[in-house]
Parts: structure tokens; C-alpha cells; sequence
């Protein structure tokens, strides 16, 4: 009974150490998340367009993973990722599905919706 306390208590507090192992950044433009992440080496490329705004200027909802532990479900180590929000979410651990930080700044219509 003495050595069961002791051990419940430690895995009750493990959560509040336990953090996402992603790491997210979306401090630069889609220009250079094309051009740096997307694609190899000795691929040339031009006329980047990103329909949300401009290829050149940083947006939250587009940047770069990396760091994912080496079982994880996508199969990838590091990658360019896309949201249809803020991408630091991808990054919390314990989230849950369909949360968002939007933030996005775009408040275009589409006539289809």
C-alpha cells in the first residue's frame, strides 16, 4: 500500500509534464516554405501564388513541422504544413479535433458556400 500511493501520484502528475514532441513555425513567407521545405534540392521555382493572400509576406496558417517522434501516425519527420487556421495548434499537446485559433486575417467570400 505504502509503494501504490506514491506511484498513483506520480502518474496523476505525469500529464502536467508531458508536451507535444511537434515543433511548428510559421514565421516566414509561403514563398520560402515552397521553395525551402516543399521541395529537394536543384528544383528551380517561380511564380508562387497562394490563394489567401500574398506568397510573400509570413501567414499563420502555413509553415513547417518537424521533430515528430519517429511512430507517429502521418510517416513523416518534418514536412510543410497547411491550416485552415493559426498551425502553432498542430503543436499543443492534448488538443482536440476541429480546435482552431483562426487568426488568419482573410475574410474573402466564396459565392459557392
Amino acid at each position: 500500500m505504502k509503494t501504490i500511493l506514491p506511484i498513483c501520484l506520480a502518474v496523476c502528475m505525469l500529464p502536467s509534464v508531458i508536451f507535444s514532441q511537434v515543433n511548428t513555425d510559421n514565421t516566414q513567407t509561403v514563398e520560402w516554405y515552397v521553395q525551402n521545405v516543399l521541395v529537394g534540392a536543384g528544383v528551380a521555382i517561380s511564380n508562387v501564388q497562394y490563394n489567401g493572400g500574398s506568397a510573400a509576406v509570413p501567414m499563420p496558417q502555413v509553415g513547417q513541422f518537424d521533430n515528430l517522434p519517429s511512430g507517429a501516425d502521418v510517416g513523416l519527420s518534418e514536412g510543410m504544413i497547411l491550416g485552415s487556421g493559426d498551425i502553432t495548434m498542430a503543436s499543443q499537446a492534448n488538443i482536440s479535433g476541429g480546435s482552431s485559433l483562426g487568426g488568419t486575417g482573410n475574410s474573402g467570400v466564396d459565392a459557392d458556400l
